[in-house]
């Protein structure tokens, strides 16, 4: 009788450790998952930024042809913004990539895995300088009414 208690004893103490790995193991992908998710929204915003800015070039541009003026330099400020949008797109995707252990085609943007050599997506060889490494540290991200 006393061996099927410290049996018992033993099994639940047993089945105490594994629940508390499971835990660990519950929680960490949790976190993984909420900070994919907050990376994917900042990038959503900063596409929608890149997206507001092209509209806005293409109406200046059509103003300025309607009216006849030369409208090139009042655009390179627009561009310049754009440029750093895209600069914070790319960051994005690499601490996406980072937490899903993928690597982002330097093409088309597509994840792929880490041991792939080819993008799944466009084919395009996946070089060395394509591979990401999860990011020590995750970039804030600031709504817009933060700004």
């Amino acid at each position: 009788m006393e061996k099927l208690i410290e049996n018992i004893k033993k099994g639940a103490q047993t089945a105490k450790t594994e629940a508390g790995r499971l835990t660990k193991v519950v929680i960490d992908k949790t976190t993984n998952i909420v900070d994919i998710t907050k990376l994917s929204l900042a990038k959503n915003d900063t596409e929608s930024k890149i997206s507001t800015l092209y509209r806005q070039i293409g109406e200046s541009i059509y103003k300025k042809y309607l009216s006849g003026r030369d409208f090139e330099s009042d655009i390179s400020d627009v561009c310049v913004e754009i440029d750093k949008f895209k600069a914070e797109l790319d960051e994005l995707s690499d601490q996406i990539a980072g937490l899903k252990n993928t690597v982002v085609c330097t093409k088309c943007g597509q994840y792929n895995n880490k041991d792939s050599e080819y993008c799944s997506k466009c084919g395009t060889h996946i070089t060395s300088e394509t591979e990401t490494v999860a990011p020590d540290v995750i970039v804030d991200v600031v709504s817009p009414n933060e700004e």
